[in-house]
């Protein structure tokens, strides 16, 4: 399994796939999921991206984000629109914090 993850920042950290974890439960949530559909969804899609991450040594945050997007795709498209939704949301709050400096 990969055992490094390469941020954004180019930042260097240990897979955790409790990160992952944590960012599909929210969207599962989201999509209002009940809890044994939501569970058999986190491990599916976990044990997708960990069959992926046995590949290599280092994955980005990047590869994580669109493998288990793919993945929410194929399983339950609902909970990938409300993580793409959050992600939305996510930029709004940036821009209007940076708006300032584009007027």
């Amino acid at each position: 399994m990969a055992n490094v993850v390469i941020k954004k920042s180019g930042k260097k950290e240990r897979f955790n796939k409790k990160k992952i974890r944590k960012s599909l439960e929210a969207a599962a949530r989201k999509a209002k999921l009940d809890r044994k559909k939501r569970e058999k969804l986190i491990n599916d899609v976990l044990q997708k991206i960990i069959i992926y991450s046995n590949q290599y040594e280092e994955l980005t945050t990047a590869e994580i984000r669109d493998l288990a997007l793919m993945e929410l795709d194929l399983l339950d498209p609902s909970v990938m629109r409300a993580w793409l939704a959050y992600e939305v949301l996510k930029i709004k709050k940036k821009r209007k914090k940076y708006s300032q400096l584009f007027l």
